[in-house]
């Protein structure tokens, strides 16, 4: 083969090597827990969810609904929100509205309606739960929480626990299968073991089988009750002493 001919054939190797990874550039919508917020006003009467949605691929995002909720044991709210598109490496917030401030479980799905093709489909969603629970040594608690399905197509969920030593933490189920939209109860009980006398941290998974469209988590931060006598307590009494 001559130079030229070589020539050409090593830029038509060049051409469908460049051509192949513009093909292969894809956005990536990414919301993980931290990307979530929960805060409430009692004068107003309202939860406020915010959501940060990151575009982590190499590819600007088009249009998509970014899914925001709220929910508890028993009931749960949507609000679904138009995005007109996100450039690669950008992020954009996105905060929804919920009457009362009895929800404890705030979460965002971006591109609802899978409208997005993406490098990665199991990270779009993401929530955010925070409890703080007071026990004393060899105690139990039990708390009711609500798994939500977030997207629009059944899903089976496997529920999975990281609990800290010495403790006895269950769940049921362990297992559902939850039609679009559907919220379904599920119980955690936590026994603390008799030595117990200060804090830490229990967490709770919810896992959709296929990845997608991410998972939920719940944190439970476990800790000791302040004793009535104790001198820390006792100095904030104190302050109401006539």
């Amino acid at each position: 083969m001559n130079r030229l001919a070589s020539a050409a054939v090593s830029w038509i190797v060049i051409v469908v090597i460049m051509g192949a990874r513009a093909a292969s550039a894809q956005p990536d919508l990414v919301v993980q827990k931290t990307d979530v917020t929960v805060n409430k006003s009692g004068a107003g009467d309202v939860t406020y969810v915010g959501v940060t949605v990151h575009n982590n691929g190499s590819a600007a995002a088009g249009p998509f609904t970014l899914r925001v909720g709220a929910s508890r044991g028993g009931a749960s709210a949507t609000s679904d929100l138009a995005v007109a598109g996100l450039p690669a490496g950008q992020s954009i917030v996105r905060t929804a509205n919920f009457t009362g401030t009895t929800w404890t479980c705030g979460w965002g799905n971006a591109d609802l309606h899978g409208t997005v093709a993406e490098q990665y489909e199991t990270n779009n969603c993401a929530s955010r739960n925070e409890y703080w629970i007071a026990m004393g040594p060899g105690n139990s608690h039990e708390e009711t929480i609500g798994v939500v399905n977030p997207s629009l197509d059944t899903k089976q969920v496997l529920l999975t626990l990281a609990t800290p030593p010495g403790w006895i933490v269950t769940v049921e189920p362990t297992q559902m299968t939850l039609a679009p939209e559907e919220l379904r109860n599920a119980l955690v009980r936590f026994i603390a073991p008799q030595d117990f006398g200060d804090q830490v941290d229990a967490a709770l998974f919810c896992v959709y089988i296929g990845g997608t469209p991410g998972w939920m988590e719940w944190d439970f931060h476990l800790e000791t009750p302040v004793p009535v006598e104790s001198t820390t307590w006792g100095a904030v009494k104190a302050l109401f002493v006539e």
